[in-house]
């Protein structure tokens, strides 16, 4: 069984704590102890969870060195295959003669030779979608104030997981979300998992907001877009705001 089922099975069970265990969870959770002080269940049970998101962080670390930056790519290239818009989906050369990827949610421009793709790009259909042309200009941008750490970031996910499927009722696609900021003020919410495949697709790359929601990103390898959610996502059953 994967660290975040327990997660979520560790969660699920203390939503059947007395008000009183509840209390003794929540504090042993919220203040980050590993040893439990009080010795009930909810002492028990929140230590448990405490100690399991440390794992989940120590898994995404050691896992780090073997996600690079092909296997990025691959999940943003195969993410819509099959679907209906197959001008946007997939691995092709772009306008600009870049090997590109694309899910028609996000696009990462290849320039450097020595960068790896999931796969050469193949013959289609229909010509596909001129990325080249979504694209703000850059005097249009701001820079986020704080790009979060991708290992980390996953591990946040993982965690937002294990919570969510550990509440009761009918569970809703699960969806974590995550504020993009700037030191102007100007904001875009993203799918936080989107995110990450970004910023591993682009190592090193800088982050920049642009004015309709998007965000774009500028690396030693290409460039890219990720497309920010709608106000009407983060309303949806099963949306989990990570940091706002």
């Amino acid at each position: 069984m994967k660290t975040e089922q327990i997660l979520a099975g560790v969660n699920a069970a203390a939503q059947h704590l007395s008000e009183d265990e509840k209390k003794a969870f929540d504090y042993v959770v919220s203040n980050q102890l590993k040893k439990g002080t009080f010795g009930g269940m909810g002492d028990i049970l929140g230590a448990l969870v405490v100690n399991l998101r440390e794992n989940l962080r120590n898994e995404e670390a050691k896992r780090s060195g073997r996600t690079g930056q092909k296997r990025a790519l691959e999940r943003i290239a195969k993410s819509r295959v099959g679907s209906k818009r197959d001008y946007m989906n997939g691995t092709f050369t772009s306008q600009d003669g870049a090997r590109a990827v694309c899910d028609g949610y996000r696009t990462v421009r290849i320039t450097n030779e020595a960068a790896a793709m999931p796969a050469d790009a193949v013959e289609r259909a229909v010509e596909p979608l001129n990325i080249c042309a979504c694209y703000e200009s850059k005097a249009t941008l701001t820079p986020c104030s704080i790009v979060p750490n991708p290992q980390k970031l996953r591990a946040m996910i993982r965690e937002a997981r294990g919570k969510y499927h550990g509440r009761p009722g009918k569970k809703n696609t699960f969806c974590a979300c995550y504020q993009l900021e700037s030191d102007t003020g100007k904001k875009a919410i993203v799918n936080a998992e989107y995110l990450v495949d970004m910023l591993e697709g682009l190592p090193g790359a800088s982050v920049q907001i642009g004015n309709h929601n998007s965000v774009q990103f500028y690396g030693p390898d290409g460039d890219g877009i990720l497309c920010g959610l709608r106000d009407t996502a983060l309303t949806t059953p099963g949306t989990f705001r990570l940091n706002f």
